[in-house]
């Protein structure tokens, strides 16, 4: 089983700057540890941003005890609606291994309620330099102020998978599926709720996470 509990939060923006933050405490596979993050959106201008995130870990062997992510954001088409993304994360796993990822990400933001969401993500796990090909697909339907839906399909491979302290596979296969709702049940709050299926070549793992959120 896992069990946890969470805290985020979005500030801003403030003048080109938007800040997050989140503490995630987890516990799992007979280990327990919290993760925290801060991250930063910086609009450079209506077209081009930029979005970095640097987290680390106390305890739980499969947190890591470093992760940064990096990325470039490009608005496109006359109306600003198509987002291009590439970035890259760094991962410093409580093993042996790291894992350095370069992923390219589009985002398109229809006229209608609807956006949908792909994107591809190249791996290099050491030792070894393993690599691996991984990717997504989604699809949300929007209202503001009122529901957020989103499905999401992901899969590929796995170089490194941690399942116990200093113990893992390499080489798996994996396929992912979210549901993810946004419900908004006065002016400035509401209930989040998500259902998370994972499948690999090793283990299977199905949950939910559920939470509120408060506007201020």
């Amino acid at each position: 089983d896992t069990t946890g509990v969470y805290a985020r939060a979005r500030i801003g923006p403030y003048g080109a700057d938007v800040w997050r933050a989140e503490l995630v405490q987890l516990d799992r596979f007979d280990d327990d540890g919290m993760y925290g993050a801060i991250g930063n959106v910086h609009q450079f201008n209506d077209e081009w941003f930029s979005d970095l995130s640097v987290g680390s870990s106390s305890g739980g062997f499969f947190w890591p005890e470093i992760r940064i992510d990096a990325a470039i954001n490009k608005r496109w088409l006359p109306k600003l609606n198509l987002i291009t993304a590439v970035g890259i994360t760094y991962f410093d796993a409580k093993d042996i291994h790291t894992d350095i990822g370069y992923r390219f990400e589009s985002t398109y933001y229809t006229e209608s309620p609807w956006v949908f969401q792909g994107g591809i993500l190249y791996n290099e796990s050491d030792p070894g330099s393993i690599g691996s090909v991984s990717g997504y697909g989604a699809v949300s339907h929007f209202t503001a102020g009122n529901r957020e839906l989103t499905f999401r399909l992901g899969g590929g491979e796995q170089a490194y998978q941690p399942f116990a302290n200093n113990n893992f596979q390499v080489d798996i296969n994996f396929l992912s599926l979210r549901f993810v709702a946004k419900q908004w049940i006065g002016e400035k709050w509401g209930v989040n709720f998500i259902a998370d299926s994972y499948h690999s070549t090793t283990y299977d793992q199905h949950g939910f996470e559920v939470g509120l959120f408060k506007v201020f």
